[in-house]
């Protein structure tokens, strides 16, 4: 048997912590105890409790609101890809998106790239913050070309998921997607339509979806708060 040891102190009271959210002692959005009453009750050191704490907050279970206290914090939210939206509402929280613009311009030179465009197209770019409980959670940019992009209203893009509603309008189906996942920091503009901190640890999402030509229909680019969500995968085992 390992012994306990080998165990870091502070894992040891990080373990404690965490047992108190588990078992719902420490419910989401309440304020923990003082570090001073922490470190009585589990007779250990400022320092040794901070790294405990500290963990926690990386992991997004608990999270510091400056000149105030520590708090439980929200579960983050697992993005798997079925649609933000759609993603949001199976942790049983409300969704809705705000459009920021939706506009025809010159299609950049990277995007007529990944989107296999011709010679100086045209192309239709959304802008729109996602939410969840009215909280910003997602930054999302989405390139769609202008014979596409055409069919759609700012109405229909508030009200339908692009999946949906591009087969939809026209008339086309989808057939994947090819996502990739990366981390990012958010810039002052970024941090400030996610109502979050410049700086702070985004997963930036890229997806080109395509049809069942492999033509690609539409590129997104969206920026998720890493405190608010994570990405995850489900894998399907043949038997």
């Amino acid at each position: 048997m390992e012994s306990t040891e080998l165990i870091p102190k502070y894992y040891k009271i990080q373990e404690l912590l965490l047992g108190k959210i588990r078992t719902g002692e420490w419910k989401v959005g309440d304020e923990i105890p003082s570090e001073q009453d922490l470190c009585s009750t589990y007779n250990v050191s400022r320092g040794t409790l901070r790294r405990a704490i500290d963990a926690l907050v990386r992991q997004g279970l608990l999270t510091r609101i400056q000149g105030k206290s520590t708090f439980v914090a929200k579960p983050k939210i697992p993005i798997f890809s079925n649609g933000f939206r759609a993603d949001i509402r199976s942790s049983g929280q409300f969704a809705n998106s705000r459009i920021l613009y939706y506009d025809k311009r010159p299609c950049p030179d990277d995007i007529t790239a990944l989107l296999s465009l011709d010679n100086a197209p045209m192309i239709y770019e959304l802008s729109r913050v996602i939410e969840a409980e009215h909280e910003p959670i997602i930054l999302e940019h989405v390139y769609i070309p202008d014979n596409y992009g055409e069919k759609l209203t700012v109405d229909d893009l508030i009200q339908t998921s692009l999946l949906d509603l591009i087969p939809q309008a026209c008339g086309i189906l989808l057939k994947k997607a090819i996502e990739s996942y990366e981390p990012t920091l958010l810039t002052q503009e970024e941090a400030h339509r996610l109502n979050a901190k410049a700086g702070q640890v985004a997963i930036l999402d890229q997806a080109i979806t395509f049809d069942i030509n492999n033509i690609p229909v539409f590129l997104s680019k969206a920026l998720i708060r890493g405190d608010r969500a994570r990405v995850a995968t489900e894998i399907t085992f043949t038997i």
